[in-house]
């Protein structure tokens, strides 16, 4: 069963997280993170030192009225990480390009799935810092925030999702599993 729960290499506090809602048995706990701690896949990826702390944002009174994003770039392809500062939900956007309009329909796809925000937090990558992406948030009637262009750890949240993709990632490649697949626990 812990083999099941752990497929995904999310660590010893999201395995227990997943496990305690599937289970209860006496010493979970200490069972759960004595497998974990042996795990390969896992050792070979974790994380050696934390470079700098989290900044973090007032979190807002409803879903999805701050989100923050940036573009990931992970074996030559990049992606769109877009994070909901109220519940810490992210979605991961595969981009053709880096062009400001690919951000922007890819922006305009999750604001018609889940409402317009209130405010948009981003690096001041070419992307966000252009006229287009001024326009957009003018039509659509959000604000932008941009982080210190040379402080990037003031967007913490996606930057931490980011950290988060690439290692579920790598940990997916290492073990041989499908990201795609959907998890039958």
């Amino acid at each position: 069963m812990i083999r099941r729960i752990h497929s995904s290499h999310i660590g010893v506090e999201g395995c227990l997280r997943r496990a305690r809602k599937s289970l209860y048995l006496p010493g979970l706990n200490s069972e759960v993170k004595h497998f974990i701690l042996r795990c390969e896949t896992c050792r070979t990826y974790e994380r050696k030192q934390r470079k700098e702390p989290v900044i973090y944002h007032e979190v807002p009174l409803r879903p999805w009225a701050k989100v923050g994003f940036d573009l990931m770039t992970f074996k030559t392809r990049n992606y769109l990480i877009t994070v909901d500062y109220f519940s810490n939900f992210w979605e991961i956007d595969y981009l053709e390009n880096t062009l400001a309009t690919t951000v922007i329909h890819k922006l305009r796809a999750q604001f018609a799935r889940y409402g317009i925000p209130d405010t948009c937090f981003s690096d001041n990558g070419p992307q966000f810092y252009c006229v287009e992406f001024r326009n957009f948030a003018k039509e659509w009637d959000f604000s932008h925030e941009t982080s210190s262009p040379y402080y990037p750890q003031s967007n913490g949240k996606v930057e931490h999702a980011v950290q988060t993709v690439k290692s579920l990632i790598r940990k997916g490649k290492h073990a041989q599993s499908d990201q795609q697949q959907p998890n039958n626990n």
